[in-house]
């Protein structure tokens, strides 16, 4: 299967100005963390530097970031698309890995 994560238009447009407004970042780092009340949720950050452990994708010039073992067990595939409605403004993680989340959406779980 080829590592892919999918980023909308405006995801892209959004880490473009982001990493223009922080110099020091070579890209984003995309991970996952044991937390929350369904197991897992998404973590997105600066990367500063690569570790041996890290895979990297370069993406309409963003260069992502992620822990091997991170991405192949919850990241390949992952859609990230960037919401905009009358509450929320951010970023949306849409995960072919997770088997459910928790009411309000802030973890998901995996099997």
């Amino acid at each position: 299967m080829e590592n892919k994560i999918i980023l909308s238009d405006d995801v892209v447009k959004y880490f473009k100005e982001d990493l223009k407004n922080n110099p020091d970042a070579i890209g984003v780092r995309i991970g996952v963390e044991k937390k929350g009340c369904s197991g897992y949720v998404h973590v997105l950050e600066y990367a500063y530097e690569l570790a041996e452990h890290d895979l990297t994708i370069n993406y309409e010039d963003i260069l992502i970031v992620a822990d091997k073992t991170d991405f192949a067990k919850y990241l390949n595939g992952l859609s990230l698309v960037y919401v905009k409605d009358d509450i929320n403004v951010g970023i949306e993680f849409i995960n072919p890995h997770s088997t459910g989340e928790c009411g309000c959406g802030e973890s998901f779980t995996v099997k």
